[in-house]
């Protein structure tokens, strides 16, 4: 059952499933994925792409914590996930908090978004110059010490403006030698979903 859930500050929508979850998805977006088995989902819209800090400081004093107590799943049944901005932002919130979560996922991620800088969107509000949005990025925010257990992205080699982003850090990551899934053809959500499932019931069997 969907409902419409207050969580902090943020109005967010809320699957909750027959049985006690296993695994939680959080998707970064205003779009509604269809939940996998097992899974709880947690729909967090943004308007500012999740790239401020409140925004931030809400996923991990907040938001995780809310799912914590509602559902009893650890950071390790936990998987971020979004399309275009919201991937972006799954990518570098997890890079920033690895222990947080235990999948993140994007399919088509605009991960260099300092190239929209200047074009009159929300990002010339959120960044004075185009040099402090790609500070911002989920390349930037990749620790080599410690990193989700799944690292999953998909994108079409033919747009050029995004999959420039995606095979740069596609690339360090093969430098840091940190296994992970990358993608240079069309792909759908149910694939990404699909793959973040495998990977937590993975993960779960190897805690147990």
């Amino acid at each position: 059952m969907w409902t419409n859930e207050t969580i902090g500050e943020s109005t967010c929508q809320v699957w909750q499933p027959s049985t006690p979850p296993r695994f939680v998805l959080v998707w970064l977006g205003s779009d509604s994925p269809l939940s996998p088995p097992d899974f709880a989902t947690v729909v967090w819209p943004s308007d500012t792409w999740h790239l401020t800090k409140p925004e931030e400081v809400h996923l991990v004093d907040v938001l995780l914590p809310w799912i914590a107590q509602r559902w009893g799943v650890t950071s390790r049944g936990i998987a971020l996930a979004g399309t275009g901005p919201g991937g972006q932002a799954a990518l570098r919130f997890g890079f920033k908090h690895p222990d947080r979560v235990g999948a993140i996922a994007a399919l088509q991620p605009h991960i260099e978004f300092e190239q929209m800088h200047g074009e009159g969107t929300v990002l010339d509000e959120l960044f004075p110059r185009k040099e402090a949005a790609r500070q911002a990025n989920a390349i930037l925010a990749l620790n080599s010490a410690k990193i989700p257990h799944l690292v999953w992205l998909s994108t079409n080699v033919d747009d050029v403006r995004w999959h420039r982003g995606a095979d740069r850090l596609h690339e360090k990551l093969l430098a840091i030698g940190h296994q992970h899934t990358f993608l240079e053809r069309e792909s759908s959500v149910g694939e990404m979903l699909t793959a973040i499932t495998q990977a937590l019931q993975i993960l779960s069997r190897r805690l147990m």
